[in-house]
């Protein structure tokens, strides 16, 4: 009976054993799928933000280049509206 105790013992260490190894294993792949996750994420952010600053900045010169053909002078504006004034004979006052 002693022995069989023995083997017993011995059979439940193994088990043990086995069952460590099993749950390190398992913890290396859980280890492995969340660190895939998070290297998703953070890809994908990198990407909305390069898209985002990209959109932002052909907007910005989009908008330069609005100002820059649209900018006149203030006397070309007093004198186109004195030109047209004086053609149609009305004066209006803004």
């Amino acid at each position: 009976m002693c022995e069989r105790n023995k083997t017993l013992d011995t059979v439940e260490r193994e088990r043990e054993r086995e069952s460590y190894h099993l749950t390190n294993k398992e913890k290396g792949s859980i280890t492995l799928f969340v660190l895939i996750t998070m290297l998703f994420f953070v890809i994908l952010g990198i990407n909305l933000y390069i898209s985002i600053t990209s959109k932002e900045q052909s907007q910005i010169a989009a908008t330069k280049q609005i100002q820059e053909k649209y900018q006149v002078e203030e006397n070309k504006i007093a004198q186109t509206y004195e030109e047209v004034a004086n053609k149609t004979g009305k004066n209006i006052t803004l």
